[in-house]
């Protein structure tokens, strides 16, 4: 007999014809209502938890990361090395650029340091 049960989809994969799902998180997506928690313009608090080439990534809640692009961490400073400009764990402040609960991503643009 067969038994009826609610998944969530982790990804596809195309080439191998699987689909990796999990029931551990159905109830507890991060992303649902991504847009209406992280709309537009938002100031936000988050840590820098990755720093890649083309920016870093920010820790905002459990389970939700935005992106931060080097072009957006400065205004009128062009940055080549996001390691010069950031450390991991660095507490700051964003303003919420996009956010896209389809594509899991939210993009920021660095407003300041917090202040101890």
């Amino acid at each position: 007999m067969a038994k009826k049960i609610n998944v969530f989809i982790k990804r596809f994969d195309k080439e191998h014809d699987k689909i990796y799902v999990t029931m551990k998180l159905v109830d507890k997506n991060p992303w649902v209502n991504i847009s209406s928690r992280y709309p537009v313009n938002k100031i936000v608090i988050g840590k820098v938890i990755r720093i890649v080439d083309f920016g870093a990534f920010i820790n905002l809640e459990p389970g939700i990361d935005g992106l931060l692009h080097k072009s957006r961490i400065y205004k009128k400073k062009r940055v080549l090395n996001v390691s010069d400009e950031l450390e991991i764990n660095q507490v700051l402040k964003f303003r919420v650029l996009n956010s896209d609960e389809k594509n899991k991503s939210i993009k920021l643009s660095l407003i300041g340091v917090i202040q101890d």
